[in-house]
C-alpha cells in the first residue's frame, strides 16, 4: 500500500459515512415533517412504516407439546399517539450524527499510521532507531521483515497508539504539517480542533455522547468555546451533553478529509514524491468525481 492508497482508502470510507447519514436524515427528516403536518392540522399522526414494528415475544416459561410450534405474542405496535415519537426522531439523527463523527475519528486514525508505515516502508532510515530495535525482534519471530509493507504497518501500530502519537512523528518527519495546522486556508488551528474532536470521538463511543466535567475542564475556555461552536449540545452539571447535527458531523469528516490530505502531502514531499493528486485544469469541479 501506498501513500496514496492510504489517502484514497480513508476518503472512501469518510464518503460512505457521509453519504449514509445523509441519507439517514433526509428519510427521518422527511417522515418527521409529515408527521408535524398532521399534528397541526388536529389529525394524529399515522405511521408510514409498520411492517414489521411490533416486538413479538415468547413466554419463555411456557412448555410446548413435541412437534409444536412455540407460541409468540404481540408486544404492542409503531406507537405514534403522541409527539414524543418525534423526539425519539431528533434523538437518533443526532446519535448518528455522533457515531459519524466517531467513525470518522477512527479512519483518521488509521490513515495516519497507514500513510507513517507507507513512508517508513520506502524510507526506513527515517523511523525510530530505538523503537525499531525493541519491536524487530518479535516482528521478525512472525515472519515479518522490514522490507514488507506489513513489517511497518505492525510497527507503527505497535509503537505509536494514537493518532495525537502518529502526527507528533509526522511532524518530525515532514515540518510542512506543522505549518499547515497553524497556517491554513481555513483560518483554525488544527491541533486545538483536534483535541475537540478528540473528546467528542470519545464521548460518543464511551460517554453516552457526554464530555465529563473531567474532560471539558481540560479544554480550557477556549477548547469549550470551540467545541460549542463545532458541536451543538447542552451545558450540565460541568459536563457538555452532545447533540451533534448531521451539518456539524459533515463538517467534521470534511475537516478530517483536509487533515489527512495535509499529512499526505507532507510526507509526500519529505520523501521527494508527488503530492498533486487533484485536477486543477478549470473543469467543472464534479469532473473529479469521474476522472477519465
Amino acid at each position: 500500500m501506498s501513500l496514496r492508497d492510504a489517502l484514497d482508502r480513508f476518503f472512501l470510507r469518510a464518503n460512505q459515512l457521509n453519504g449514509l447519514l445523509n441519507h439517514l436524515e433526509m428519510q427521518l427528516t422527511g417522515f418527521r415533517n409529515r408527521a408535524l403536518e398532521e399534528i397541526k392540522e388536529g389529525h394524529e399522526p399515522r405511521p408510514r412504516f409498520i411492517c414489521g414494528s411490533s416486538i413479538v415475544v415468547c413466554d419463555l416459561t411456557e412448555q410446548t407439546d413435541p412437534g409444536n410450534w412455540a407460541r409468540y405474542y404481540p408486544t404492542g405496535g409503531f406507537d405514534t399517539q403522541d409527539v414524543r415519537f418525534l423526539e425519539v426522531v431528533e434523538g437518533l439523527i443526532s446519535r448518528e450524527a455522533a457515531w459519524t463523527t466517531a467513525q470518522g475519528f477512527e479512519a483518521f486514525e488509521s490513515c495516519v499510521k497507514d500513510l507513517l508505515s507507507a513512508f517508513y516502508h520506502g524510507h526506513p532510515s527515517a523511523s525510530d532507531p530505538v523503537a525499531l530495535r525493541k519491536c524487530e525482534r518479535s516482528l521478525r519471530q512472525k515472519g515479518l521483515v522490514p522490507s514488507a509493507l506489513n513489517f511497518w504497518s505492525a510497527f507503527v501500530r505497535r509503537t505509536y497508539r494514537s493518532a495525537d502519537e502518529v502526527l507528533s512523528v509526522i511532524r518530525a518527519i515532514a515540518p510542512q504539517l506543522q505549518e499547515a495546522e497553524r497556517r491554513n486556508f481555513r483560518g483554525r488551528d488544527l491541533t486545538r480542533w483536534f483535541a475537540v474532536i478528540s473528546e467528542v470521538r470519545h464521548a460518543a463511543t464511551h460517554f453516552n455522547l457526554t464530555i465529563s466535567r473531567e474532560k471539558w475542564s481540560v479544554l480550557g475556555p477556549d477548547g469549550q468555546k470551540l467545541a460549542e461552536e463545532l458541536f451543538s449540545g447542552v451545558r450540565q452539571g460541568g459536563a457538555y451533553e452532545l447533540r451533534p447535527t448531521p451539518r456539524e458531523a459533515s463538517e467534521a469528516l470534511s475537516f478530517l478529509a483536509e487533515y489527512g490530505y495535509a499529512a499526505f502531502k507532507a510526507l509526500c514531499i519529505a520523501g521527494g514524491h508527488d503530492w498533486r493528486i487533484f485536477r486543477d485544469d478549470g473543469e467543472d469541479p464534479m469532473s473529479l468525481l469521474n476522472p477519465s
